[in-house]
């Protein structure tokens, strides 16, 4: 609901620089001690701002970071890493659950050398506590020696966290997406 107050927008920024900039020129031209005042008062919402930023993360950022998270386990070989990310209630419509997919990322790392994952672009929709999911779409790019794909190619993922018992955002779901054809990139052995 607030989550513009804890996100560190630009914009907010960029509100507040061009005020304190006004209040810099009439402080300037006029030689007022009210707006030396007002100019104190941004550069102390200013702070604040930045605080409630680095002091609280948001179910956004929780998400976004647990999905570099799951990025940089990939690009590490990181089984532990990744599946620490990953809900005890994952599937995927083909049928594939956690272990299954553990089982997957094992066979994967097994058969690839992976020299780079990178995640970007995050666009958030539904993130909802009540209904305990959030739907996210990213960009990754994996490079690397992958048999049967392009190196170096970004693919397009939609994937469906869970807000777990434990109040930690987890995946639940995946789907991947060829970026020439956008047709799904189905998972198998």
């Amino acid at each position: 609901m607030f989550d513009w107050l804890f996100e560190g927008w630009l914009s907010v920024y960029l509100v507040l620089a061009t005020a304190a900039v006004f209040l810099l020129f009439l402080l300037w031209t006029k030689r007022q001690r009210r707006y030396a005042y007002a100019l104190g008062a941004v550069g102390v919402l200013a702070a604040g701002y930045w605080l409630l930023d680095v002091l609280v993360e948001t179910d956004r950022e929780e998400i976004a970071r647990s999905v570099r998270e799951i990025a940089a386990g990939i690009q590490q070989k990181d089984t532990e890493a990744i599946f620490r990310h990953v809900s005890d209630g994952f599937s995927l419509p083909s049928g594939m659950d956690k272990a299954a997919l553990r089982r997957f990322a094992d066979l994967f790392f097994s058969r690839v050398a992976i020299q780079k994952a990178v995640v970007w672009d995050f666009q958030f929709e539904d993130v909802s506590r009540r209904d305990r999911t959030a739907k996210v779409s990213f960009h990754v790019k994996i490079e690397g020696d992958l048999p049967g794909a392009a190196d170096n190619v970004p693919f397009a993922c939609e994937a469906v966290y869970r807000l777990d018992p434990d109040g930690r955002w987890r995946l639940g779901s995946f789907r991947l997406f060829h970026p020439t054809s956008n047709e799904e990139i189905p998972l198998h052995y």
